[in-house]
C-alpha cells in the first residue's frame, strides 16, 4: 500500500458526466471495498455546470484528469490552473501537450489495462509526490496561472489557446 489515504486530508470528489452514473456507482464500491474498516475519502459526484465546478476547482489543491481517451486539448486543464487546482492527468493524447504549454503533473496510463495495478501506482505516486512538493509546485502553479491571466488577452496566445483545441498543438 502506499499510504495515499493516510496522506489525504480532506475529501476527494469525483466529478463525472451524468452518462457515467453506473461507472460512479461502481467506483464508489470499489473504494469502500478496498477499505472496509477505513473508508476512503472519497465522493463521486454527477455532472456539474461550468460554474458550480469552478467553485469546486477553488476549494481543492489538485484536479485529477484520469481518462481513458486521447483527449483533444484540455480545457478542464486551464480551468484547473485558474481556480488555483494543480491539475494531474493521465499522459495520453493532447492532455500531455496541454500541461506542458501550459502547468500540470502526469502519470503513465495505459488505456488497455485500465483499472490495474500499474495505472494505479503510477497516479499515486504522482498525487503523493505533488503533495510532497505542494509549496514549491502551488508556487509554480500561481506563476503559470499569472501568465496565462496576462496572456489572455494577447492575440499570440489566443492564437495558440485556438491551435491547441483544434489540432493538438501546431
Amino acid at each position: 500500500k502506499s499510504g495515499l489515504c493516510e496522506r489525504v486530508q480532506g475529501r476527494i470528489l469525483g466529478v463525472c458526466n451524468r452518462s457515467a452514473r453506473e461507472a460512479i456507482a461502481d467506483l464508489s464500491r470499489k473504494a469502500e471495498s478496498t477499505s472496509p474498516r477505513t473508508p476512503l475519502p472519497c465522493t463521486f459526484l454527477p455532472a456539474h455546470t461550468p460554474k458550480e465546478l469552478a467553485a469546486i476547482l477553488a476549494k481543492a489543491k489538485l484536479s485529477i484528469l484520469p481518462s481513458l481517451w486521447y483527449e483533444t486539448f484540455g480545457l478542464t486543464i486551464v480551468e484547473s490552473i485558474l481556480a488555483g487546482a494543480i491539475p494531474i492527468v493521465s499522459d495520453l493524447g493532447a492532455m500531455q501537450e496541454t500541461i506542458a504549454s501550459f502547468y500540470g503533473k502526469s502519470f503513465s496510463f495505459d488505456p488497455c489495462q485500465a483499472l490495474q495495478d500499474s495505472n494505479i501506482q503510477s497516479l499515486e505516486v504522482c498525487i503523493i509526490n505533488t503533495l510532497d512538493s505542494y509549496e514549491s509546485e502551488f508556487a509554480t502553479l500561481l506563476q503559470k496561472r499569472e501568465e496565462i491571466m496576462q496572456n489572455l488577452h494577447s492575440h499570440h496566445y489566443l492564437k495558440k489557446l485556438i491551435n491547441l483545441y483544434l489540432y493538438g498543438g501546431g
